[in-house]
């Protein structure tokens, strides 16, 4: 007798894309529509209006999760929605549809933005990007080059939003930038924050603290390690707030004993140069 056995259909969830107004040259008004970038290569839809027909079709370059579209035709306050499609186990899936945006000649002043604990930072060491604009109510879109990232609505009452890259890489190093949208109608997309550049630093070439003490007057000492061949200066922070600084100089001890040993070594080829002069002459005599 067959036995039934149960099949459990998985369904797959797309995360939603962004969608907003990129620029307007010669007549035609240009929109940006990006995944995040673990979708490169999909292909993109745009939808125009309520139709349920895409008004273009274009797909992204295997390195890319985002493409441009050019809209020709539209009506007044008309809208743009956009979606993108993968495949999985040899059938497409599609991702729901964007927010909608607006095509507008209208932006929003370009948000500020900040790090934490700043540009350059070790690697395995987690990195913060703060973005904020001037009035709260807003979504926020962070970049890696011109690769969308992440989106991040703030709170009813905020105006500021923040990013967290965890445990950096060498391939995090590279320059990001904020845009923010409103999230009612209607869309309106800000211009590009300034932009804001990661650098990796090797572990193994910056200073370290081994040990924090407190001496008899009740001071901090803090004892920090750096590479034998550093020089510059070496500067003391606490929560972002510099405390202090200190000249660096190469440790020279090496090369001291070796200059040393050289010496010693030239003395005493000399010492036995004249003893040797001194026998020979001593020679002569007799």
């Amino acid at each position: 007798m067959p036995i039934p056995i149960p099949i459990l259909l998985l369904t797959i969830t797309l995360p939603e894309p962004s969608i907003y107004w990129h620029q307007s040259t010669e007549g035609k008004h240009r929109l940006r529509c990006a995944a995040q970038e673990e979708y490169a290569g999909s292909l993109f839809f745009l939808y125009q209006g309520s139709s349920r027909e895409p008004v273009a079709v274009k797909k992204a370059l295997p390195t890319q999760s985002e493409v441009i579209f050019a809209a020709h035709t539209m009506g007044p306050s008309e809208q743009f929605h956009c979606r993108y499609e993968i495949w999985e186990g040899g059938k497409a899936i599609l991702s729901p549809l964007s927010s909608p945006t607006n095509i507008t000649e209208d932006h929003y002043p370009k948000p500020s933005i900040a790090v934490s604990p700043g540009n350059k930072v070790v690697a395995g060491q987690d990195w913060t990007i703060h973005c904020w604009a001037s009035f709260a109510g807003v979504s926020f879109v962070l970049y890696q080059a011109r690769e969308y990232r992440i989106e991040v609505t703030s709170e009813e009452d905020s105006c500021t939003a923040k990013f967290s890259l965890r445990n950096v890489t060498v391939a995090n190093a590279d320059r990001y930038t904020c845009y923010y949208h409103s999230i009612t109608e209607p869309i309106v997309w800000s211009n590009a924050s300034d932009p804001v550049e990661l650098i990796i630093i090797d572990a193994n070439e910056v200073p370290c603290y081994e040990e924090v003490l407190v001496d008899t007057a009740g001071k901090y000492r803090v004892n920090c390690t750096f590479p034998s061949h550093t020089e510059g200066w070496l500067y003391l922070y606490q929560d972002g707030q510099l405390l202090g600084s200190h000249p660096l100089s190469p440790d020279f001890t090496m090369l001291n004993s070796l200059r040393l040993g050289i010496g010693f070594s030239l003395l005493i080829l000399a010492f036995l140069f004249v003893a040797n002069a001194c026998r020979e002459k001593m020679y002569q005599e007799y």
